[in-house]
């Protein structure tokens, strides 16, 4: 009978593990999802700033654009994923060259920051670089 009961004990145990290591991975892959989808709405931030003529990318047209989905505007689709919030969103106070390394806008993901430049790459932001970065809020 002692045997009986220290098997099923195992077994349970042995579930709750499995079972805890598949929340686990499950959480980690969705948090990657959202991240690749922070990811996506920066480069649909830079197609938004790219379309005007000339060497600057402008952080206001962008802005714009931004707040009218927060303001419940449905004319465009949607460029930043539903899970972040208005105060998770930055822009530069001043224009930015195309093709250069300067941040034109962030989102905060957690506690990390992403970064779009003006070169069209997607940076992770230290808590530094964030603080340096001339920026305002949405």
């Amino acid at each position: 009978m002692k045997n009986t009961l220290w098997l099923i004990a195992g077994l349970i145990l042995t579930a709750v593990a499995v079972l805890g290591y598949i929340g686990f991975t499950t959480a980690r892959g969705n948090i990657q999802i959202q991240r690749d989808s922070v990811k996506q709405a920066l480069l649909a931030c830079y197609d938004i700033a790219v379309s005007e003529s000339g060497e600057m990318l402008s952080p206001e047209r962008v802005r714009e654009r931004t707040l009218a989905e927060f303001g419940g505007s449905s004319e465009k689709p949607q460029v930043l994923p539903s899970f972040i919030a208005k105060s998770d969103v930055y822009f530069a106070r001043k224009p930015v060259r195309k093709g250069s390394a300067d941040v034109i806008c962030a989102i905060r993901f957690g506690s990390e920051y992403y970064g779009l430049t003006g070169n069209r790459a997607v940076i992770l932001l230290d808590d530094t670089t964030f603080q340096r970065w001339s920026h305002a809020p949405l």
